[in-house]
């Protein structure tokens, strides 16, 4: 049905976009120059003649791609914290533990509202 044939079309591209971003694809827009009607997808939701199709274009245009990173995390770690150090509340003065503990319920209620 027309149904399924647009599902499987935009799983096609989908996967097509997962598979050019893990080939170095500098942009995703790039995926307009190649012939996607070479490439089928299986029953099993997976891609046929997709490698051969991003190889040739790589091939044909390598100023589109870049060599694909090593790090499959897309963020970079995060910055190490410059706030204030957290506190063993065990070791606090019980006066300075109720202040503390006062205005953080204060925060957090005030967050909340």
């Amino acid at each position: 049905t027309q149904t399924q044939q647009t599902a499987h079309e935009r799983i096609l591209r989908a996967e097509m976009k997962a598979l050019a971003v893990k080939a170095g694809l500098r942009d995703l827009d790039d995926l307009k120059l190649a012939d996607l009607s070479q490439v089928t997808l299986k029953d099993d939701d997976t891609l046929e003649g997709a490698s051969e199709l991003l190889a040739a274009l790589k091939e044909a245009k390598p100023y589109l791609f870049t060599e694909p990173q090593s790090n499959t995390s897309p963020l970079d770690p995060p910055p190490a914290s410059k706030g204030i150090a957290p506190t063993d509340i065990r070791q606090l003065p019980s006066e300075e533990y109720a202040r503390s503990k006062h205005a953080y319920l204060r925060a957090a209620m005030q967050k909340a509202v």
